[in-house]
């Protein structure tokens, strides 16, 4: 989740930091105050794609074959 205190730093150093480490396959920004979210995956040993949403979408994420729901990110309880 990004807060307005540490989204500059978890946007940009962070990420780097994740796309690093071999074991990771996908990234996820999560702005819950607009609801909008940032999917980071994998399409190689080298190569990312990116994707932003900002309309409500589901998150996938391929490695662990599932599907997390707009709404089960987002839900307020």
């Amino acid at each position: 989740m990004l807060s307005a205190g540490t989204a500059r730093t978890d946007l940009k150093v962070k990420l780097y930091e994740y796309q690093a480490l071999p074991s990771v396959d996908t990234i996820v920004f999560v702005d819950i105050a607009v609801e909008r979210v940032r999917v980071v995956q994998r399409t190689g040993p080298n190569g990312w794609t990116e994707q932003r949403f900002d309309e409500p979408t589901d998150v996938p994420l391929p490695s662990l074959h599932l599907v997390i729901p707009h709404d089960e990110i987002f839900a307020r309880d």
